[in-house]
């Protein structure tokens, strides 16, 4: 399903990534396996023109620029949790996302902040 693609760039410690999120994904292929109704996956690959490299997930590898978020070692989890407005919701897909600069704190680290607007649907 949908997807959507940002360049969170955080210059002060220099990391660029590309994030990618997306709705809808499976454990397997034919729509079979685990449903995630929507993940998000990370790359330093900025090159966009020859494909993307996707690297594994931080548990095994540390690295909080790569990925995806994962709730097991295997497993990604979603970024968008049901709200409590939308309990019969099927799905939730992101469509839009937006990085911000922020000041540093204990809850933004590198200084951005990513807000994402998706749809819900029943």
């Amino acid at each position: 399903d949908n997807g959507m693609v940002d360049d969170p760039s955080t210059p002060d410690i220099n990391e660029h990534q590309v994030l990618i999120a997306v709705g809808d994904t499976f454990g397997a292929r034919g729509m079979l396996g685990r449903h995630i109704y929507n993940t998000l996956f990370r790359s330093s690959d900025t090159d966009l023109s020859d494909g993307m490299d996707i690297p594994d997930g931080e548990w095994f590898n540390g690295n909080m620029f790569g990925g995806a978020p994962l709730s097991q070692p295997t497993q990604a989890r979603p970024i968008i949790n049901r709200p409590l407005w939308a309990p019969t919701s099927i799905t939730l897909i992101p469509t839009a996302g937006v990085s911000l600069p922020t000041e540093v704190t204990e809850d933004t680290p590198f200084g951005t902040i990513q807000y994402v607007n998706f749809m819900s649907v029943t």
